[in-house]
């Protein structure tokens, strides 16, 4: 593997690494905004039950129409809102569907407290009826105000455990690439420190004149051949080295040729070749 393949797969980590960490905080946002949006539905959804109770007080202080239907408006308002409601998880789902039927015995109360009412004139029995169903009303009433306020605590519980376990998710990615990255740049630079002390000491050596040395090329990268270029040049040196010498010793051996030569010639112009006696000039 190249040194700019090695850098380019740093690189792209780097980037995976950044935009892991938009996204995660992207997603983050997302679902905090999500959960806030589900929280405000059952705040509604709890106003609404509130709202009620309290129309059903003026009910019980005024005893007119006008506050039953009043009411009546509210708990159809409260059965879209529990219409639109998705359950996050069972327990959620339990809460939701208990205040759903709780919503429809209070619909019908009410529609009878509206029959009732409209009757010109109440007989004892009707007036029987009216109280029974004011009880069951009031009794409703304050079972769902309960239950509305489990769920919203269950909804609050549930988002911050599952947003905990999320956030947890993403902090280990983030953490696993940092890791991963910090590993390969520490392996990455160590390789590259390693190889370019190799470089440097061939170097020193090639300066000292020892043009034996050589570079292992383990790898074929830049390194590599920078590695093999350094070798085949102390290779060529080596050999101008070994022809200077030779050339050196030749010039030598010549030298001394043309000594014995020059000592052969002088011998034969001072002394006779047959007597070995001096000659006479």
């Amino acid at each position: 593997m190249t040194i700019r393949t090695r850098l380019i797969i740093l690189t792209l980590l780097s980037i995976l690494l950044c935009l892991s960490m938009l996204l995660g905080l992207g997603w983050m946002d997302a679902h905090r905004t999500s959960l806030f949006q589900r929280i405000e539905a059952i705040s509604r959804i709890q106003v609404e039950t509130n709202a009620l109770r309290s129309q059903f007080r003026l009910h019980e202080r005024y005893k007119d129409l006008e506050s039953i239907e009043k009411g009546f408006r509210i708990q159809r308002q409260l059965q879209t809102y529990l219409d639109e409601l998705e359950p996050f998880g069972q327990d959620e789902q339990t809460y939701i569907q208990s205040l759903r039927h709780q919503n429809e015995s209070i619909s019908s109360l009410y529609k009878l407290m509206i029959n009732v009412h409209r009757s010109q004139q109440l007989s004892e029995n009707q007036l029987n009826s009216h109280y029974y169903l004011l009880d069951r009303l009031d009794t409703t009433l304050l079972s769902m105000g309960e239950e509305s306020f489990r769920l919203e605590h269950r909804a609050l519980t549930n988002a911050q455990q599952y947003f905990q376990q999320k956030a947890a998710i993403i902090q280990s990615v983030l953490l696993s690439l940092a890791v991963l990255i910090a590993v390969a740049t520490f392996l990455t630079l160590r390789l590259f420190r390693r190889r370019l002390e190799q470089i440097e000491a061939g170097i020193q050596e090639l300066s000292q004149g020892n043009t034996g040395c050589r570079i292992e090329a383990e790898h074929s990268d830049e390194i590599g051949n920078l590695a093999v270029h350094f070798n085949e040049m102390t290779q060529k040196l080596e050999h101008s080295t070994a022809s200077i010498d030779q050339l050196q010793t030749e010039v030598h051996k010549r030298t001394s040729e043309l000594e014995k030569q020059k000592y052969r010639l002088k011998r034969l112009a001072e002394q006779d070749s047959l007597t070995g006696l001096s000659n006479r000039s």
